[in-house]
């Protein structure tokens, strides 16, 4: 071989620093060190020593071809292993995930670690061809070993590695914490990743297991149009509602029921009494309070897996009192657009009007079908009876 044998990493300058080792005739060893890990190519050149002919391998464009059916000469050079990702909702790696689901998942993300070299590589495509190839290129996954196997895994102390869950790329791990009780606990992973490197010492996260908040029930002195956006721990009305809280009487409507009106008023002792019961997710009530003291009312995070459906609510033809639910127990109503909103379930059309009540201005406000909200109640009037599945 002559001074041609050179090596480059993928998008960056062609470098001459291979050491060239005679072996036999035919056979010469080349030992390339890497400074950083990366995708690799090398390019051959070497003229035979009759008559000076020159032959070629592999690819020695800057642009390689990274193709199945490449002719470039590729290797991988990987030292590393990234650190994991423990909360999937927020950006970068975070070692701390807090939830208020006992009985939910812990996710143990190692995505990146297949990810490592299209960074390095695109930011020396930056140095080297400026824009154009970098934007042409941004998409590129160059590190084609992520799946990793598990060494070991504690959590609170105890094995857990045989209770992992792998999903088919062999980088992201779940744990289902299966009920335990509120706290914080330690998890720590050893893994191994495919070139054989395995983290010296264990990736290490907190979980934080926290009470659930109860959903605040935002109220103004007067008549308030609410409903909830779950099921409360208890429906009974005397438990959703303290008896030391400035709310001295419910009204609740079905017109499913004869008479349509159930009424709860509060007694000297504090509870209520009447037709209405309990307060349940499935309807929105006039609450009457005379203070601004939020109600603050337990409600369980719905469990996957338990035999319950999820909701739905009945509307008959004409005016129906209509809760705002969410389905996911995050107190948080998903995006409504004219086109996919609340109601959508409903017929085209059935909908004729749509209101809520203004407490503080003691005015009723008309309301378009994508602009409903956690915690209001509203009327809604329906040519035709159907079903709203939220």
């Amino acid at each position: 071989p002559d001074d041609g044998d050179s090596v480059q990493e993928w998008g960056a300058p062609a470098r001459s620093d291979a050491v060239v080792t005679f072996k036999s005739a035919k056979e010469y060893e080349v030992k390339i060190t890497p400074n950083q890990d990366g995708l690799y190519t090398v390019f051959v050149t070497a003229n035979d020593s009759a008559g000076g002919n020159a032959g070629t391998k592999g690819d020695e464009s800057l642009d390689v071809d990274v193709s199945s059916d490449t002719s470039a000469i590729l290797f991988e050079r990987d030292k590393n292993l990234s650190k994991p990702d423990f909360d999937p909702d927020k950006s970068g790696v975070n070692d701390t995930f807090e939830t208020d689901d006992s009985n939910g998942f812990v996710r143990i993300d190692y995505s990146a670690e297949g990810k490592e070299y299209s960074t390095t590589m695109h930011a020396v495509d930056d140095v080297v061809n400026g824009d154009t190839l970098t934007e042409a290129r941004s998409g590129d996954d160059l590190d084609t070993h992520g799946r990793l196997t598990i060494v070991s895994a504690t959590f609170d102390g105890n094995d857990i590695s045989g209770e992992l869950n792998a999903n088919s790329a062999g980088n992201i791990f779940q744990y289902h914490l299966g009920g335990v009780a509120v706290g914080e606990y330690d998890l720590e992973v050893t893994v191994r990743d495919e070139a054989g490197n395995t983290n010296a010492a264990a990736h290490k996260g907190k979980i934080k297991v926290i009470e659930r908040k109860p959903y605040k029930l935002t109220l103004n002195p007067g008549w308030n149009l609410v409903s909830l956006p779950g099921q409360p721990a208890d429906t009974d009305i005397n438990a959703v509602i303290p008896a030391d809280h400035p709310i001295d009487a419910v009204r609740g409507y079905d017109p499913m029921v004869p008479g349509a009106w159930l009424i709860a008023e509060e007694g000297g002792d504090g509870t209520f009494s009447g037709t209405l019961e309990t307060i349940e997710a499935g309807t929105a009530y006039w609450i009457k309070s005379t203070s601004f003291q939020d109600l603050e009312v337990s409600i369980p995070k719905p469990t996957p897996g338990s035999l319950t459906l999820l909701p739905t609510i009945s509307i008959s033809q004409g005016w129906n009192l209509v809760p705002i639910l969410d389905v996911d127990g995050d107190f948080e109503l998903a995006d409504q657009t004219p086109t996919d909103n609340y109601f959508s379930g409903l017929t085209t059309g059935s909908i004729a009007a749509i209101y809520t009540y203004n407490t503080v201005t003691n005015s009723w406000m008309a309301v378009e079908e994508d602009g409903v909200a956690l915690g209001k109640g509203y009327w809604v009037y329906a040519t035709k009876p159907g079903v709203i599945v939220p």
